[in-house]
């Protein structure tokens, strides 16, 4: 059985940031199934329970939620006229596990998920 959690993924090492940020992050709020994959059917069936929180240094924190896409996840924070969206393969959520998004205007930046806690 599902159970929700909270996970934290933070910015892997990239050029600009050689040994990753943790000031630019995202929390999340989901219903993982025990193989760290997101329920689709629980998430499906409380839809206002999921979230997603964007901590973004020099940039107000901004919230939206966690959609389905057809090869994974998509964070969605809505803005005025225009969405903001980030695109997460199909993984498992896992402490130490590594992922990457992709945003709205198509770069990947590598994220690493630092701490997954059972609410």
């Amino acid at each position: 059985m599902s159970q929700w959690y909270l996970v934290k993924l933070e910015l892997g090492p990239t050029l600009e940031y050689p040994n990753g940020s943790p000031g630019r992050a995202f929390l999340l709020r989901v219903p993982l199934a025990a193989d760290g994959s997101v329920d689709e059917v629980m998430r499906a069936a409380a839809p206002r329970e999921v979230f997603v929180r964007r901590f973004w240094q020099n940039e107000p924190d901004i919230s939206g939620t966690v959609l389905p896409s057809a090869s994974g996840w998509i964070f969605a924070f809505p803005n005025g006229t225009t969405d903001l969206r980030y695109y997460l393969d199909d993984v498992q959520i896992r402490p130490g596990a590594q992922t990457v998004l992709t945003d709205s205007h198509g770069a990947r930046q590598p994220f690493r998920v630092v701490s997954v806690r059972q609410e």
